[in-house]
């Protein structure tokens, strides 16, 4: 049997760029025989992983999920949160600012570009990050630990400003 583009099986995959191609327009999930509820399953033991601070293990199940399943928000997100926690700040910065493209009414991206702000010592965006993340999370309603984190980040980069500004006088 052949199917979409003469690929029936993984194993008819032969480049990267093949590769890249089916997940965009969707295909490799089909070729791959994955079902939505195996992409869930996926997501649960990559959160499971980060649970229990293995980001390195959920930082390779998200390649494949993102793979998979390229345009999900919800693997984006985490796979981004993954990287950030695993240290690779420059790549989870570059997907927070696709979640962003994706969904600029959704706090979790500008939560997420603070953390990683702030991890790269870029302090002014990272309040202005945070800043945005609470006032979208309070409209929302949904992301109160989101306003909580945010702000209470916000009052500890406040509280360190004050302190050096008081120990130079």
């Amino acid at each position: 049997m052949s199917d979409v583009g003469g690929f029936s099986t993984l194993s008819d995959i032969t480049s990267v760029e093949e590769l890249l191609r089916l997940s965009r327009d969707g295909e490799l999930k089909r070729i791959a025989g994955v079902s939505d509820e195996g992409i869930e399953i996926g997501l649960e033991i990559a959160e499971w992983y980060i649970s229990n601070g293995l980001y390195s293990k959920a930082c390779a199940l998200y390649d494949m999920l993102t793979l998979l399943k390229p345009y999900s928000f919800d693997i984006l997100s985490g796979y981004c949160y993954c990287l950030h926690k695993a240290g690779k700040n420059t790549v989870a910065l570059h997907g927070a600012s696709e979640m962003i493209k994706t969904c600029p009414d959704d706090p979790r991206g500008y939560f997420l570009s603070g953390c990683v702000n702030l991890a790269i010592r870029r302090v002014e965006d990272a309040c202005s990050f945070f800043t945005k993340a609470s006032a979208l999370a309070k409209e929302d309603g949904d992301f109160v630990h989101i306003v909580e984190e945010s702000e209470r980040i916000l009052s500890a980069i406040s509280d360190k400003v004050h302190l050096s500004e008081v120990a130079v006088n």
